[in-house]
C-alpha cells in the first residue's frame, strides 16, 4: 500500500478495503481537477429596439494565464468606454468580491519558499501563473485581466509591464488598489453567497470617467445562480442601462444557466447593490478601527445577511469549467467490474454534476435523464424512510445541493442496509 502512495491509519481500514460495496466521493478536486478557468460569459444586452436580450460570449485561454479573448467584448477598450455598463461591474465584481490572488512564476516561487523553505524545487516544478486562494476565486481574477481596462490607471507605475509578475493580477490589484473593501458578508451554505462593502470614491468615478456612480459603498455579491436570481430585482445591460427583472426576462436568464450547467459549467453569478440602494448605515461606513464592523447594528450578524444582499441587480453570469480528471472514467469502470456501486455527493447543481458523472461513467452514456438516479439533498431527504432507502439499495446515485451533514446522514443510511461503504475527497478515503 505504501508503495502506492496510500497512507493507512488502521490496518483495519485496508482489511475493509477489500470488502467496500459502496463508495461515496465528492467532486471537486477529486472526480475534477479543481482547476477552475471561465470559459463563458453572460450578459444582457440591447438589440436595435431596446429590447433586452441574453448574449454569451465564448472566453478564450485555460487555467490560470490571464491571457485570453472575450469574444465579442474589446479587451481593455470595453472599460475604458463604458465605465458604467454591466462589463465594468463584472470585472469589479471579480476582481474585489475576491480573496484569491494570481502570482507570476518568480513571484509564486517566493510564496512557496516562505511556507515551504525550498525555492528550487518550487522554481523548476511549477507552471508559468500559479492561484493563491480558492480556484473559483482565482477562475474570477483571470476573467478580471481578460477583461483590462483599470491597470491602464496606474500610469505612473514604474514596474515592468511585460513580466509574468505584473501582467498575473495588474487589473486585479488596480481594482483594490481604487475600491478599498470595508467590509466582508462571509459565505454560509443557506445564502450561498458572499459580498463586499466597498468604496467608490468621487475621484475614482471621476477618473474611470463614470457618470452614474455616486461616492461612496457600493455592494459587490457573487453566488449561486438559483439563490442569487431571487434577490434580484433589475438587471444592468452591457451599455449600463438598469432595467427592472420581469419574469420574461428572468426565465430567459434561467433557461441559460440550465444550458450552461448541462454543458457541465459552474455557473456563478454577479450581482451589485448601488450606494442610493444601501441602507443609510452602509452607504458611506468606513472603519477606522478592526472591531468596527463587528459593532455594526447590522454588519455584525450573519442572519442580517441575506436582507443587506437583497434588492440585487444582476450584471452578469460566468460558466467555469472544472474539467474531469482523465483517469476517473476508468477507475469507475473497475470499480463497476467489481462490484462496486459509486455515489457522487455535491455542492453544485444538478445538471453540472450529472454531465460530470456522464463523463467520468457513474451514469453509463447509453442510459437515459428518466432512467437515472440523481437528487438534490432535500429532496432526497423530503422522500418517505422507506422510499429513500430502497433508492440506495441500488445502482450508482448522483447528490447535488447537498450539505456536508447529508454525507453522514447518507452513510449510515448505507451502513443500516449492510453496505461496507467508503468516503473519498478532500484528500482523504474513510471508510
Amino acid at each position: 500500500m505504501a508503495e502506492r502512495n496510500v497512507i493507512v491509519r488502521k490496518l483495519q481500514s485496508v482489511e475493509t478495503l477489500g470488502c467496500t460495496s459502496v463508495i461515496c466521493t465528492d467532486k471537486t478536486g477529486t472526480l475534477t481537477v479543481n482547476e477552475m478557468t471561465s470559459v463563458s460569459l453572460v450578459i444582457v444586452e440591447e438589440d436595435t429596439k431596446k429590447r433586452p436580450t441574453v448574449a454569451e460570449h465564448e472566453i478564450e485561454g485555460y487555467s490560470y494565464n490571464p491571457f485570453g479573448k472575450i469574444h465579442g467584448i474589446p479587451k481593455d477598450n470595453e472599460i475604458i468606454n463604458n465605465p458604467d455598463g454591466a462589463i465594468a461591474d463584472i470585472a469589479a465584481v471579480s476582481a474585489l468580491c475576491n480573496d484569491a490572488k494570481i502570482l507570476g512564476r518568480a513571484e509564486a516561487a517566493k510564496h512557496e519558499e516562505s511556507k515551504r523553505g525550498n525555492k528550487k524545487k518550487q522554481e523548476e516544478t511549477e507552471k508559468e501563473y500559479q492561484r493563491v486562494g480558492e480556484p473559483t476565486e482565482a477562475a474570477l481574477c483571470v476573467l478580471c485581466e481578460k477583461i483590462g481596462g483599470m491597470d491602464q490607471m496606474n500610469e505612473n507605475d514604474e514596474q515592468d509591464r511585460t513580466s509574468a509578475e505584473y501582467l498575473a493580477s495588474a487589473n486585479v490589484l488596480s481594482w483594490r488598489k481604487a475600491h478599498p473593501r470595508h467590509a466582508t458578508l462571509e459565505f454560509n451554505r443557506d445564502r450561498k453567497s458572499m459580498s463586499v462593502l466597498c468604496e467608490f470614491s468621487k475621484d475614482v468615478n471621476k477618473q474611470r470617467k463614470s457618470k452614474s456612480l455616486q461616492a461612496g459603498n457600493r455592494l459587490l455579491i457573487k453566488g449561486a445562480p438559483n439563490l442569487l436570481l431571487q434577490r434580484c430585482t433589475h438587471v444592468k445591460t452591457r451599455s449600463g442601462s438598469v432595467i427592472r427583472l420581469n419574469s420574461e426576462l428572468r426565465r430567459s436568464i434561467e433557461e441559460k444557466v440550465s444550458e450552461m450547467a448541462a454543458r457541465p459549467l459552474r455557473c456563478l453569478a454577479l450581482a451589485v447593490r448601488d450606494n442610493d440602494h444601501l441602507e443609510s448605515s452602509l452607504r458611506r461606513f468606513v472603519p477606522e478601527n478592526e472591531g468596527d464592523v463587528a459593532k455594526h447594528p447590522l454588519l455584525s450578524k450573519p442572519e442580517n445577511y441575506k436582507h443587506i444582499e437583497s434588492g440585487l441587480t444582476l450584471v452578469g453570469i460566468t460558466g467555469i469549467k472544472d474539467p474531469a480528471r482523465p483517469e476517473v472514467a476508468a477507475a469507475i469502470n473497475e470499480c463497476t467490474k467489481a462490484g462496486i456501486r459509486v455515489m457522487m455527493i455535491t455542492g453544485d447543481a444538478k445538471d453540472t454534476a450529472v454531465a460530470i458523472a456522464r463523463d467520468v461513467n457513474i451514469f453509463p452514456p447509453e442510459k437515459q435523464d428518466k432512467d437515472i438516479k440523481a437528487f438534490e439533498g432535500r429532496e432526497f431527504f423530503n422522500l418517505p424512510v422507506k422510499t429513500q432507502l430502497e433508492l440506495l439499495s441500488e445502482d450508482n446515485i448522483v447528490f447535488c445541493r447537498a450539505e456536508p451533514a447529508d454525507k453522514q446522514k447518507l452513510v449510515k443510511m448505507l451502513q443500516s442496509l449492510h453496505e461496507i461503504t467508503a468516503m473519498t475527497g478532500d484528500g482523504t478515503f474513510t471508510i
